[in-house]
């Protein structure tokens, strides 16, 4: 049997994403409205994807940005943006490594981490790492899914049979919660609507559809099916009523230091 390359289905299927997670790229420039950033600031972006976040920063601000993800996919289209950006984008370097190994300073004014929690295992892992990376006073964004509803057996032996997990583990106020016990003080928090959820789902199912009717010589294109469609039933029946997704704006308490 193929087994298509983790990082190639990702690659294929966010083909019509620029932004790869279940939000409204104008929330997310709205939150970065609320930033105070000084001139020059440096920003860290860990699951930096394509480079979405950290372009559309450097376009409203000047920032000496990093951006550190595990696909050399995702990196080197991020990488190519940025160069077409021009000026604004040769402020901006994208690594593709994994995030755990990198060592870069405490000292950033704003690190991001949008819907790639896993890396280090969940909501606690991932802003007790982000702050670490962030100077005293600067600040933390993370884009994480949430608990709406308790997930019913149904769904978690769903998931058992394909050796996977439920996306969200917290709900909403857990996931703040979680953050705060980190020393992170909460500014202001985004729910991504049920639109915006379907819209970044649906794109992502129509990518791999058009993928395999454009190459159908690929060997991969069988198990790129086989693993859309079995994702694309699993949020239909069961994801779609019990997972949100939201944006969680944080301030390193002054106090703490680096």
């Amino acid at each position: 049997m193929i087994i298509l390359d983790g990082w190639k289905y990702h690659d294929i299927t966010s083909r019509y994403l620029d932004l790869l997670n279940p939000c409204n790229p104008a929330k997310l420039d709205s939150l970065f409205e609320l930033i105070d950033l000084p001139e020059g600031a440096r920003v860290l972006d860990i699951g930096s994807g394509k480079g979405e976040a950290l372009l559309r920063l450097a376009q409203r601000r000047k920032i000496c940005g990093v951006g550190v993800d595990l696909s050399p996919y995702f990196t080197e289209t991020a990488k190519s943006r940025a160069a077409a950006l021009g000026p604004r984008g040769r402020s901006l370097s994208f690594l593709s490594m994994d995030a755990r190994l990198y060592d870069g300073p405490g000292d950033f004014d704003l690190v991001l981490c949008l819907g790639a929690s896993w890396i280090f295992g969940g909501m606690r892992g991932t802003a007790e790492s982000m702050s670490r990376w962030t100077r005293p006073g600067g600040y933390v964004l993370i884009g994480e899914p949430h608990v709406v509803r308790p997930p019913s057996c149904e769904y978690l032996h769903a998931l058992a049979e394909l050796n996977a997990d439920a996306e969200a583990e917290l709900t909403l106020a857990e996931n703040i919660a979680a953050a705060e016990s980190c020393g992170l003080l909460t500014l202001f928090n985004l729910v991504s609507a049920q639109e915006d959820y379907d819209a970044y789902e649906w794109q992502r199912m129509r990518a791999a559809e058009i993928y395999a009717l454009e190459h159908s010589e690929d060997p991969d294109v069988a198990d790129l099916l086989r693993r859309a469609r079995t994702h694309r039933d699993l949020y239909l029946r069961y994801a779609r009523e019990l997972t949100g997704w939201a944006l969680y704006l944080f301030k390193k308490n002054p106090e703490l230091g680096r």
